[in-house]
């Protein structure tokens, strides 16, 4: 048996609770695109061989599984084309996610994605990622009590297919791990009731309409006022608003409609209402940056995984 899994990646354009003033907390905001995205292949085996891109991570995300189904795996599993790791795609999730599915798929394990996710330690503060890997669009997750250990709450809406992102990182810097990362989330203060306040108020009166209705222009406009109220509470312990501050002005000045970071970076990105205007952007952005960034425009994915099982 074959097992072919393609997966999207995500922008994360930040949380929406950090202050527990409803007794919940997190929740998030991102959108599923086509690029980058990660290729596995799957092929049962007498025995088990990582091969590929990723290979670490693939063979712990197998021995987690292995632990709690009670299990030996014998695959050939290899990551022909994989998401960039700690630039802001969500690389992990996706990853953790297609190894997951396609052992299930190939031992007939009735295990929903949810599950897989919880098992490999993935969605524990946002569940984004995972929303994007099953259904893709654009997605809210919603702020979850503290006690609850999984949040199954969301709200995913169609991304107007003629819309684009111009995505921009730097090859020599990375974000944090998931160690770090939870440092950095210890450190942070709690988030002020006007703050998170300001940022539902952004999502329901602006994001979300504009969304809905086709305005990319009002989309724009509040994404990048969510963005900058999100990085201002991060501004703290990531070093100010934005990480790559100069790439963001670029862009802006570039015919963007909205800019912003997706997750803690360093990856950066604009809002373009047509695939050819990002695009242009990009090839223009490139130069300015030069060979130090990688830039490209992208599509957001409305799909999510794509699963193939061949005998």
């Amino acid at each position: 048996m074959i097992v072919e899994v393609r997966t999207p990646s995500r922008l994360h354009l930040g949380l929406i609770e950090l202050g527990g003033h409803w007794r919940r907390f997190y929740g998030g905001i991102g959108v599923a695109l086509k690029k980058p995205s990660l290729y596995l292949k799957a092929i049962k085996s007498h025995t088990l061989e990582v091969t590929g891109q990723c290979s670490p991570d693939v063979s712990a995300a197998v021995a987690v599984l292995e632990k709690a189904f009670q299990m030996d795996f014998k695959a050939r599993i290899q990551v022909l084309e994989s998401i960039p790791a700690h630039k802001g795609f969500g690389s992990k999730t996706q990853l953790s996610l297609a190894v997951g599915i396609s052992l299930a798929k190939m031992y007939g394990l009735d295990v929903k994605p949810e599950t897989l996710a919880a098992l490999l330690g993935r969605g524990q503060i946002s569940r984004v990622g995972t929303t994007a890997f099953i259904h893709g669009g654009f997605i809210v997750d919603l702020p979850r009590k503290k006690q609850a250990k999984q949040q199954l709450s969301f709200l995913r809406v169609e991304f107007p297919e003629e819309w684009a992102f111009l995505v921009a990182y730097p090859l020599d810097r990375s974000g944090p791990d998931d160690d770090l990362e939870q440092q950095l989330f210890n450190r942070l203060p709690a988030m002020d009731e006007q703050r998170c306040s300001e940022i539902s108020h952004v999502i329901l009166a602006g994001l979300l309409p504009s969304l809905m209705e086709r305005d990319a222009e009002g989309f724009g406009e509040a994404l990048t006022k969510l963005q900058t109220l999100v990085g201002g509470h991060f501004a703290a312990v990531q070093g100010g608003v934005f990480v790559s501050r100069e790439a963001v002005e670029i862009i802006a000045k570039h015919g963007a409609l909205g800019v912003g970071q997706s997750s803690w970076g360093p990856a950066v990105y604009g809002f373009y209402s047509s695939f050819k205007e990002a695009a242009e952007a990009a090839e223009k952005i490139s130069q300015k940056l030069g060979n130090g960034w990688n830039v490209f425009a992208t599509e957001a994915d409305n799909e999510g995984a794509r699963i193939s099982v061949a005998p």
